[in-house]
Order: structure tokens, then sequence, then C-alpha cells
């Protein structure tokens, strides 16, 4: 399948607020399932971090995913930090018992790509080129990375959407 991109999805104020509640986020979260989990989790095999919220701190930014998607189910929202040399390798998704059944993943840029360099998503080896604010949508069958980040940070928001 061919990933879907989208422009201006959440406003710059948003992707920027998203980043700035990292610091203050508790310990533990809800999930959109009812678990009581760690928030952050690094992950093991590329070393990024991401940051689960849950869908009372979520549900705020739901309509501009509505605006896009309206008949997706938003599953999990969480941000992911790349620090420099952090990837994640090519891989294909698959739905969490934590989060629910879901099929679909949306990438939405939460930083300025000007501010790293490196850390670009691949979908079916196309890269994705997103300003602040833009978001790809993929199917879990398609394959996909996010090669090194060579210098500063990158931030995304990752939602797993039922459709």
């Amino acid at each position: 399948m061919a990933a879907t991109q989208f422009k201006d999805v959440l406003p710059k104020a948003i992707c920027e607020e998203l980043i700035a509640t990292v610091p203050n986020m508790s310990e533990m979260f809800e999930s959109f399932s009812g678990q009581v989990l760690p928030r952050k989790e690094i992950n093991r095999d590329w070393s990024y971090n991401f940051y689960r919220i849950s869908k009372d701190e979520a549900s705020s930014y739901f309509k501009y995913i509505e605006a896009i998607l309206p008949n997706a189910e938003i599953k999990s929202f969480r941000l992911i930090h790349y620090p420099p040399k952090t990837r994640i390798g090519l891989h294909r998704d698959g739905w969490m018992e934590s989060d629910g059944e879901s099929n679909h993943g949306l990438i939405i840029q939460l930083n300025d790509p000007q501010s790293y360099k490196g850390g670009h998503l691949m979908v079916n080896n196309i890269m994705m080129n997103m300003n602040i604010g833009d978001a790809t949508l993929y199917h879990y069958s398609d394959p996909h990375e996010v090669k090194m980040v060579k210098s500063g940070n990158r931030w995304i928001a990752n939602l797993r959407l039922m459709m």
C-alpha cells in the first residue's frame, strides 16, 4: 500500500506544546484500554524514547485527527523522541494488546526538520518529507524505518488507529 501524507494536521503551537509536556509527565499512565503502565519506555534495539499519553490527556488533539480521518478510531497516542545516534530499523508494525486492535499508524512531525540532521522517515523505501504539523498515514503491512539521527533531536507523535 502507499502511504498517505497530510499537510498541517496539527498547528505549530500544539506541536510545541506536546514536546513541552514531556518533562512534567507522571511516571505511570492509564492506557486507552485501561491498563496502568509505565509512561516512558526506551526501545532496547534502537534506543529511542517513547512516552505514552492517556486518552484523557490526548482527547483535546482528537479533533485534528478526526478532521483528516473521520472514520479512524484512535487506539493510542505516543510521543517519540529520537536523540542523536538513534533510529528505527526497517520493520512492520503490529497491534499491541495494551492499546487494543489497530491496523494503521499515523506519524505527525512535531519539530522543525531543519533542527536535526538525518532521521528521515521512509515508508515502502520512499522518503516522507514532513514539516512541523504534517503527518504520514501507513498500513501495518507497509515496511518503514527512521534513518539514524546524526545530530539534533527529532520529535514525533505516533498514533495507532483502527480503520
